[in-house]
């Protein structure tokens, strides 16, 4: 289970592959990886991926 950053973050944000892999302390790397498994939900919004914080935090089962 991936640590959280010790900062306070909403369920609701939207957030870049960059936004997440700094909050689960991960790499950009392994956030695609993750994506291209089917581990993580993401929405493609014109050219950008974004991902929700709480769908990712119950797929990756994160405890905040």
């Amino acid at each position: 289970m991936p640590k959280l950053s010790p900062k306070i973050y909403q369920e609701d944000d939207f957030l870049t592959q960059k936004q997440l892999a700094e909050r689960l302390n991960k790499s950009v790397r392994t956030i695609q990886n993750w994506r291209s498994q089917g581990l993580l939900p993401f929405k493609r919004m014109g050219n950008s991926i974004l991902f929700h914080w709480g769908s990712c935090k119950r797929a990756l089962g994160v405890k905040s």
